[in-house]
Protein backbone atom coordinates (compact mmCIF):
# COMPACT_ATOMS: atom_id res chain seq x y z
CA UNK A 1 0.00 0.00 0.00
CA UNK A 2 1.24 3.46 -0.95
CA UNK A 3 0.17 6.84 0.34
CA UNK A 4 0.20 9.77 -2.05
CA UNK A 5 -0.07 13.11 -0.26
CA UNK A 6 -1.00 16.09 -2.42
CA UNK A 7 -0.47 19.66 -1.30
CA UNK A 8 -2.64 21.83 -3.54
CA UNK A 9 -0.94 25.16 -2.92
CA UNK A 10 -1.61 25.24 0.81
CA UNK A 11 -0.32 28.35 2.60
CA UNK A 12 0.33 26.54 5.88
CA UNK A 13 3.33 24.32 6.67
CA UNK A 14 1.99 21.22 4.90
CA UNK A 15 5.04 20.98 2.62
CA UNK A 16 7.49 21.05 5.51
CA UNK A 17 5.52 18.46 7.51
CA UNK A 18 5.14 15.98 4.64
CA UNK A 19 8.72 16.47 3.40
CA UNK A 20 9.85 15.66 6.93
CA UNK A 21 8.00 12.34 6.75
CA UNK A 22 9.37 11.18 3.38
CA UNK A 23 12.54 9.65 4.81
CA UNK A 24 10.59 7.89 7.56
CA UNK A 25 7.97 6.29 5.30
CA UNK A 26 9.34 4.74 2.11
CA UNK A 27 5.86 4.18 0.66
CA UNK A 28 4.87 7.82 0.95
CA UNK A 29 4.89 9.88 -2.24
CA UNK A 30 4.39 13.63 -2.21
CA UNK A 31 3.04 15.93 -4.91
CA UNK A 32 3.73 19.49 -3.82
CA UNK A 33 1.86 21.97 -6.01
CA UNK A 34 2.96 25.56 -5.53
CA UNK A 35 -0.44 27.03 -6.40
CA UNK A 36 -4.02 25.85 -5.94
CA UNK A 37 -5.39 24.43 -9.18
CA UNK A 38 -8.53 22.88 -7.69
CA UNK A 39 -9.44 19.58 -6.12
CA UNK A 40 -10.18 17.86 -9.44
CA UNK A 41 -6.68 18.65 -10.71
CA UNK A 42 -5.07 17.42 -7.49
CA UNK A 43 -7.04 14.16 -7.64
CA UNK A 44 -6.13 13.72 -11.32
CA UNK A 45 -2.43 14.13 -10.55
CA UNK A 46 -2.76 11.62 -7.71
CA UNK A 47 -4.42 9.19 -10.09
CA UNK A 48 -1.59 9.56 -12.61
CA UNK A 49 1.03 9.08 -9.87
CA UNK A 50 -0.64 5.96 -8.49
CA UNK A 51 0.40 2.47 -9.43
CA UNK A 52 -2.29 0.52 -7.61
CA UNK A 53 -5.49 -1.07 -8.81
CA UNK A 54 -7.61 0.25 -5.94
CA UNK A 55 -7.42 3.93 -5.04
CA UNK A 56 -8.84 5.67 -1.99
CA UNK A 57 -9.11 9.44 -1.71
CA UNK A 58 -9.34 11.21 1.62
CA UNK A 59 -9.64 14.97 2.09
CA UNK A 60 -7.42 16.71 4.61
CA UNK A 61 -10.42 17.55 6.78
CA UNK A 62 -11.81 14.00 6.77
CA UNK A 63 -11.26 11.38 9.43
CA UNK A 64 -11.38 7.70 8.61
CA UNK A 65 -11.43 4.67 10.86
CA UNK A 66 -8.06 2.90 11.11
CA UNK A 67 -9.60 -0.24 9.59
CA UNK A 68 -11.52 1.56 6.80
CA UNK A 69 -9.69 -0.37 4.06
CA UNK A 70 -10.97 -3.62 5.58
CA UNK A 71 -14.48 -2.46 4.72
CA UNK A 72 -13.76 -0.85 1.34
CA UNK A 73 -11.41 -3.27 -0.47
CA UNK A 74 -13.62 -6.41 -0.26
CA UNK A 75 -16.20 -4.74 -2.50
CA UNK A 76 -13.59 -4.81 -5.28
CA UNK A 77 -12.06 -8.20 -4.53
CA UNK A 78 -15.25 -10.19 -3.88
CA UNK A 79 -15.58 -12.63 -6.81
CA UNK A 80 -19.39 -12.28 -6.71
CA UNK A 81 -19.09 -8.58 -7.58
CA UNK A 82 -17.10 -9.29 -10.74
CA UNK A 83 -16.37 -6.04 -12.53
CA UNK A 84 -19.61 -4.40 -11.45
CA UNK A 85 -18.16 -2.30 -8.61
CA UNK A 86 -16.40 0.87 -9.75
CA UNK A 87 -16.56 2.96 -6.58
CA UNK A 88 -17.37 2.60 -2.90
CA UNK A 89 -18.07 5.39 -0.44
CA UNK A 90 -18.33 5.43 3.29
CA UNK A 91 -20.36 7.60 5.60
CA UNK A 92 -18.67 10.98 5.17
CA UNK A 93 -18.29 13.34 8.09
CA UNK A 94 -17.90 17.04 7.38
CA UNK A 95 -15.61 18.95 9.73
CA UNK A 96 -16.82 22.40 8.70
CA UNK A 97 -19.60 23.34 11.09
CA UNK A 98 -18.51 26.96 11.35
CA UNK A 99 -20.85 28.28 8.66
CA UNK A 100 -24.49 27.84 7.69
CA UNK A 101 -23.84 25.52 4.73
CA UNK A 102 -21.39 23.42 6.71
CA UNK A 103 -23.92 23.02 9.49
CA UNK A 104 -26.62 22.09 6.94
CA UNK A 105 -24.36 19.39 5.45
CA UNK A 106 -23.62 18.12 8.95
CA UNK A 107 -27.35 17.81 9.69
CA UNK A 108 -27.88 15.98 6.38
CA UNK A 109 -25.19 13.46 7.35
CA UNK A 110 -26.67 12.88 10.78
CA UNK A 111 -30.19 12.40 9.46
CA UNK A 112 -29.05 10.10 6.68
CA UNK A 113 -30.31 12.48 4.02
CA UNK A 114 -27.01 12.72 2.19
CA UNK A 115 -28.38 11.18 -1.00
CA UNK A 116 -31.14 13.77 -1.30
CA UNK A 117 -28.83 16.62 -0.26
CA UNK A 118 -26.05 15.63 -2.65
CA UNK A 119 -28.37 16.10 -5.63
CA UNK A 120 -28.42 19.81 -4.86
CA UNK A 121 -25.08 20.41 -3.12
CA UNK A 122 -21.59 19.35 -4.12
CA UNK A 123 -19.34 18.99 -1.09
CA UNK A 124 -15.60 19.34 -1.54
CA UNK A 125 -13.33 19.72 1.48
CA UNK A 126 -15.86 21.80 3.35
CA UNK A 127 -16.46 24.15 0.38
CA UNK A 128 -19.99 24.10 -0.96
CA UNK A 129 -20.82 24.94 -4.56
CA UNK A 130 -24.40 25.81 -5.39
Amino acid sequence: MWIIAINDGSSDNTSEVVNGLLDKYEKLRFIDLKENNGKANALYLGLIASKGEILMGVDSDAYIMPDALNYIVPHFTNPYNGERVGAVTGNPRVDSHNNCLGFFAYICHILGLWNSCSEKWMVSSGIYNI
